[in-house]
């Protein structure tokens, strides 16, 4: 008769495109979190990605602002192009390595031109540093 007998069709088997891969450390444990909360995922591995998620660039926005209540820092740009988490997790900075980078980049500054800063200048930013 032309009809399709569902009933002998095989069961269809749902496979996902990649592998679950565990966190391996802890930054990824992190953003792992986060963008389980943000995207209300049970479960989110390092491989995957932010966009195949759901994810998008208001939700970016907010994975930001949570991984700077947690003490880290990354850029809209970097969260746009890294896009798993492995690779977001190792471009954020916590608040002491951006401290040190910041530090890194005065200092190879006044090797390049003294005369960004006065003398006064210079000897309160490396007083400040001294005392770390």
């Amino acid at each position: 008769n032309g009809k399709l007998d569902k009933r002998a069709l095989p069961d269809i088997e749902v496979k996902a495109s990649k592998e679950y891969v565990e966190a391996r450390n802890e930054k990824e444990k992190i953003v792992c979190r986060i963008f389980s909360d943000i995207l209300r995922l049970d479960k989110v591995g390092a491989k995957d990605n932010l966009f195949e998620l759901g994810g998008d660039s208001i939700k970016a926005i907010r994975i930001i602002s949570s991984l700077r209540n947690e003490g880290y820092h990354i850029s809209m740009k970097d969260i746009m192009s890294k896009k798993t988490v492995e690779k977001i997790a190792e471009v954020i900075k916590s608040e002491d390595e951006q401290f040190i980078a910041c530090k890194q980049s005065i200092k190879s500054d006044e090797q390049q031109d003294d005369s960004i800063l006065d003398p006064k200048e210079l000897d309160i930013i490396n007083s400040f540093f001294e005392d770390l």
